[in-house]
């Protein structure tokens, strides 16, 4: 393995690492309840099945249908 393949699997380790702190720190529950997109309340169903919800339904399934198309079109939009 070359320098090169080291410095990108550590890079990569790094970033994976950056990536798993931050989903912890997001675990805290939603406690005001409200959509991080919309502002608008988050459905209580929603927030029983899964109180870290950040999102209602509606502004989850647009976030998705972003994120797909994101990465279908090579990480841009």
């Amino acid at each position: 393995m070359d320098p090169c393949d080291r410095a990108q699997l550590a890079e990569q380790r790094h970033r994976d690492q950056a990536l798993a702190a931050a989903q912890r720190s997001r675990l805290a529950v939603n406690a005001d309840g409200l959509c991080s997109d919309c502002g608008f309340a988050v459905e209580p169903a929603r927030l029983a099945v899964d109180p870290t919800a950040e999102r209602c339904i509606e502004c989850q399934q647009e976030h998705e249908y972003l994120e797909a198309a994101r990465v279908r079109n090579g990480g841009r939009l």
